[in-house]
């Protein structure tokens, strides 16, 4: 529930120095993953050609932020929308979601709707539905007067 990835040493931020400003890297010699409570999101430094050393990531979600790191993120949005949905007696058809980034992906592709922020990530805007402006030029605002919804 924060921004901080925990290392043991400064490894990975030396080997993934293009993501210093995106989180706050905390250097904890006598960090035992096996310790924490909860863990949330993980980062690993592995290459597309290293991949297969790690079979278990077939199994949960993640998505390459750079071309030496993945974000291992277990969830799963849309399995998220649906339920609330559900709670809500509402249409899964009538679903719309908006979003910017690689862990939106698989959302992406289960909404009937889907609105790519303006500063969203390339693959992410070949299959939304709509592009809106930049997240910081009111997008949302704008997207939803776009589709009438305001």
């Amino acid at each position: 529930t924060t921004n901080n990835r925990y290392s043991i040493d400064g490894r990975f931020i030396e080997l993934n120095s293009s993501l210093k400003n995106a989180f706050d890297f905390i250097t904890k010699a006598d960090f035992d993953i096996f310790q924490a409570k909860a863990i949330h999101k993980m980062c690993l430094h592995l290459t597309m050609q290293e991949e297969f050393l790690i079979p278990s990531l077939k199994k949960v979600p993640h998505y390459r932020i750079s071309p030496s790191c993945i974000l291992v993120e277990a969830i799963d949005k849309y399995r998220g929308i649906e339920k609330m949905v559900a709670l809500l007696n509402g249409k899964l058809q009538e679903i719309i979601v908006f979003g910017d980034g690689m862990n939106d992906l698989k959302m992406f592709e289960q909404a009937p709707y889907s609105v790519a922020m303006g500063n969203a990530v390339e693959p992410l805007k070949k299959i939304a539905s709509y592009i809106t402006a930049d997240i910081h030029a009111d997008g949302i605002e704008q997207a939803c007067k776009h589709l009438g919804l305001i």
